[in-house]
């Protein structure tokens, strides 16, 4: 599916996911100018976490959401405690 340069696809993996009393939700998605899917994390206090690296499918971004998450914990995630070379930036 072609999208027009300001479109965005939404992955129909994007979830609503709750660890040790947080609970944030996961967009996966696809910007029309880009070839990648980006996981990103809307946080209930209105912040947000987003990878700065792209994956090929939505699945793969999932994947890296559900590998980091297991590997430093949600609390961690979202405060910006950095993972790798392509963490995920929160604002």
């Amino acid at each position: 599916m072609q999208l027009d340069k300001n479109e965005t696809r939404r992955s129909s993996l994007s979830q609503s996911f709750h660890q040790g009393g947080i609970t944030v939700q996961v967009e996966i998605y696809q910007m029309a100018w880009s070839g990648g899917w980006t996981p990103e994390l809307v946080h209930t206090d209105g912040g947000w976490t987003i990878w700065l690296a792209e994956f090929a499918t939505d699945e793969a971004a999932l994947a890296e959401f559900t590998v980091q998450t297991v590997r430093t914990g949600l609390r961690n995630l979202i405060a910006g405690t950095p993972l790798l070379s392509d963490h995920p930036l929160t604002g």
